[in-house]
């Protein structure tokens, strides 16, 4: 057992639980009042351990929404920023509770992240890359891709008028191709920007 001799509140607005032997770890608020915490309670190793694992998971929690507010997330990448922080198991068991409380859907983000993608001219076959790379499973990958309405050679063609319209004035034709081909564009799709953009292959 080890009794809780000093509670002081940090600079950070948490609380700090002191031992006989000094300082042992700080919780956060709503830990220490649902626990009902106080100078003189004298706590078992397993007692202690559980608080130490409650405050974690609270402050990864308010950590993870910060996150949110600033940004829709998928789970898998909310989970790999958690884990700069805090533990691997910390971290999944709050992306499940934000999961089950319908504010993580990696379905609609998926969509939301696709539709935002397709918008800045990016290619089917980039939108994808970038979602999975987010973390996003291949078939809600697939699914958000395949729901998309815009017309990819549009998009070729509009990328092409604003970043290589002075390669193709200057002949570099194969350049623009093999640079739209990295970007994950279609050859019959170039071919179809190209030639909307008067520059058509020989």
């Amino acid at each position: 057992m080890t009794q809780i001799t000093a509670i002081k509140e940090t600079k950070r607005g948490r609380f700090a639980l002191f031992g006989p032997e000094g300082f042992l770890f700080s919780v956060d608020d709503e830990t220490l009042a649902l626990n009902d915490l106080r100078t003189g309670d004298n706590l078992s190793d397993e007692r202690l351990l559980s608080l130490r694992e409650q405050s974690d998971l609270n402050a990864a929690r308010e950590t993870a929404l910060r996150y949110l507010a600033h940004r829709a997330h998928g789970e898998a990448e909310l989970v790999e920023k958690l884990c700069r922080r805090y533990d691997d198991e910390t971290a999944r068991a709050v992306a499940a509770r934000l999961r089950d409380a319908g504010l993580l859907d990696d379905a609609a983000f998926a969509q939301s992240k696709a539709e935002s993608l397709a918008s800045r001219g990016k290619s089917r076959q980039d939108i994808r890359m970038r979602l999975l790379a987010l973390g996003i499973g291949r078939p809600q990958a697939d699914m958000a891709v395949a729901a998309l309405d815009f017309d990819e050679a549009e998009a070729a063609l509009a990328l092409i008028r604003k970043q290589y319209a002075h390669k193709l004035q200057a002949g570099e034709r194969q350049k623009v191709m093999a640079a739209l081909s990295r970007r994950g564009f279609a050859h019959g799709t170039i071919v179809k920007a190209m030639d909307a953009a008067g520059e058509g292959e020989p």
